[in-house]
């Protein structure tokens, strides 16, 4: 007797398995073929993508298409996966509600690279920018755009850090290029505009207002030797009178 139950339970486990097997087999070559032409190969709930699976659309006027291959939910990309645009671009990680969406590395035809956050499609939040010619950008991304605080390395030896708006370098920041040169002061759309310091490689100091990336308007230069010249700028060069004073204190004025 007992030997017929476990003779009974193993065809039940024989024929439980076989079950599954078939299903499972089953489940992953359901196909859903849409009117575009694009097909999906993979899990289906309710007659919509959901769970694992495979998508590629119906190919552009280009001979191009997009394929994805990852999870899904009720008909959208859904958790982690693999996007590969129509125009070349490959993204990695996750997704929501058919967007990219958290962690995930974005990889440019032009092989440029951003590993960092997204938000409904968009990179949002902290992140790493490697353009295709060596610039570096890492720090905070908004609405797709560098926006925040961060860093950019343009160069070894040419680096900014400070505030973002829009792409450009704008609000506070500071600039320190190769050759010993620097800049420390306001931004305003990528150029030194504001108040700001300029320290040039043989050690010379100004100091004063900035316009469109030009001294302009009141401010002073200091030399090695802490000779000082003081007055009004306009696009980089004194005008007006100056205002001389030596390092053992003598003043001049001169036109």
């Amino acid at each position: 007797m007992l030997i017929l139950l476990k003779i009974n339970f193993f065809i039940k486990y024989v024929i439980l398995f076989v079950l599954l097997s078939i299903y499972s087999a089953f489940a992953e070559e359901q196909t859903i073929t849409f009117d575009d032409g694009s097909i999906y190969i993979g899990n289906i709930v309710n007659g919509e993508m959901d769970g694992k699976g495979l998508f590629k659309s119906a190919k552009d006027k280009s001979n191009k298409q997009l394929i994805y291959s990852g999870f899904f939910k009720e008909g959208k990309f859904s958790g982690e996966g693999r996007l590969a645009f129509y125009n070349g671009d490959i993204y990695i990680g996750s997704f929501k509600d058919g967007l990219m969406h958290g962690s995930g590395v974005l990889k440019y035809k032009n092989e440029s690279e951003y590993n960092g956050i997204f938000k409904k499609g968009n990179k949002e939040g902290k992140g790493k920018l490697i353009y295709s010619d060596g610039v570096v950008y890492e720090g905070d991304f908004k609405n797709d755009k560098i926006e925040g605080v961060g860093k950019i390395i343009y160069e070894p030896g040419n680096e900014y850090q400070g505030e973002f708006l829009n792409n450009f370098m704008h609000g506070k920041g500071n600039i320190i290029f190769k050759d010993g040169s620097s800049y420390k002061g306001d931004f305003v759309k990528g150029q030194y505009s504001g108040l700001g310091i300029f320290i040039f490689s043989d050690g010379t100091l100004y100091k004063g207002e900035f316009k469109n990336g030009y001294r302009d308007g009141p401010g002073e230069l200091i030399y090695i030797d802490q000779t000082k010249q003081s007055g009004n700028f306009k696009n980089g060069d004194f005008i007006g009178e100056i205002t001389i004073t030596f390092p053992d204190g003598t003043i001049q004025k001169r036109e």
